[in-house]
């Protein structure tokens, strides 16, 4: 099952927070799923759409279509067995997100 999801709202992000941090054969899978990206690379929110997830860490760390990193840090869905499952169409979430060389507070919605 392919899950999308789609820009609701962004501001530029004001102060640090801690990533999630794949290990190295993990890092070696997101990299390989981003060589499959066939969409040109987003440098700003403006320009983006619906997208689809091409690999995810754990459910809260995702690389999306267009080279866009979204990191859930607050998932409305629960843990299971080490990983956060994807919420149900419709769901709207505050994430972190990177777009080009920048970072961003948005929400987005799992489509």
């Amino acid at each position: 099952m392919a899950v999308h999801v789609r820009l609701v709202s962004f501001r530029a992000a004001t102060g640090g927070i801690l990533w999630p941090a794949p290990n190295v054969q993990e890092t070696i899978e997101w990299r390989e799923a981003k060589n499959h990206d066939r969409l040109y690379p987003v440098d700003h929110p403006d320009l983006m759409n619906t997208h689809a997830v091409l690999w995810d860490y754990r459910g809260v760390l995702l690389a999306l279509e267009g080279d866009v990193t979204v990191f859930r840090y607050a998932p409305t869905t629960e843990w299971y067995n080490g990983s956060t499952m994807f919420p149900s169409p419709g769901t709207i979430e505050d994430v972190r997100m990177i777009v080009g060389r920048h970072e961003y507070m948005a929400q987005i919605e799992f489509l």
